[in-house]
C-alpha cells in the first residue's frame, strides 16, 4: 500500500514554531498464503496466514525534548521505522439446508499487538 507523500516537521526557533525537514513516503506490504477445505456438503473453513510488512522513513531530530530546539546546529538525521508481523485470518462456513439459512463467520488480522 503506497500511503502517497508527507511533509515532515520539527518544532524550532522560529516564529511559525517549526521547520519543515523534508518529505518522507510510508509503505506496506503483506505477503500471504491460504488453505482452504469443504468437510462436508454443509461445512467448509479455511486459514490465511499473511506476514506484513510497514516501514517509514523521515528526517527526525531530537526536537521533541524541551529546550532542544533553541541548540544552536541541532543534528537533524535519517532515521528508518520498520514493524513486521504475521497475523492470521480464519473463517468457516455452514449451510443448515433449512429455508437457504447459511452462517458464515471470521476472525481477522489475529496477531500481537505492535507498540507505536
Amino acid at each position: 500500500m503506497d500511503y502517497g507523500e508527507f511533509y515532515g516537521t520539527r518544532v524550532a526557533a522560529t516564529p511559525e514554531d517549526y521547520v519543515e525537514t523534508g518529505t518522507f513516503t510510508p509503505y506496506a506490504y503483506a505477503l500471504g498464503i491460504s488453505f482452504s477445505q469443504k468437510v462436508s456438503d454443509r461445512f467448509s473453513y479455511g486459514v490465511h496466514l499473511q506476514a506484513r510488512n510497514a516501514e517509514s522513513s523521515e528526517r527526525l531530530g531530537g526536537a521533541r525534548r524541551r529546550g532542544y530546539h533553541r541548540l544552536p546546529g541541532l543534528l537533524i538525521k535519517k532515521r528508518k521505522y520498520e514493524e513486521s508481523e504475521f497475523a492470521l485470518d480464519v473463517g468457516a462456513y455452514y449451510d443448515f439446508f433449512y429455508n437457504g439459512i447459511r452462517f458464515g463467520a471470521t476472525l481477522q488480522n489475529i496477531s500481537r499487538e505492535i507498540p507505536v
